[in-house]
């Protein structure tokens, strides 16, 4: 028996590919700027993490929007 537990989200909408940074790799500048920001004042960092994780909270929330919509519509696809 296969389970089917990886859904096929490649006909998702541009809102959801935008938002999907586990699809893209950290670019170097944007490291770079996190340590100069660090450096600069630490507190920064706390500014950094929170905002990744607000961008987190979205993400989750769009995906969650998305295999509801989905799922009604019946186009659900598994790889």
């Amino acid at each position: 028996m296969h389970l089917r537990t990886h859904v096929d989200r490649t006909h998702y909408s541009r809102w959801f590919h935008f938002w999907n940074q586990y699809e893209r790799l950290a670019s170097w500048p944007l490291l770079i700027a996190v340590l100069v920001a660090f450096i600069y004042h630490p507190w920064w960092l706390v500014v950094i993490i929170g905002i990744g994780f607000g961008g987190d909270v979205i993400w989750g929330v769009s995906l969650m929007i998305e295999d509801w919509r989905h799922h009604r519509k019946g186009d659900l696809r598994y790889r």
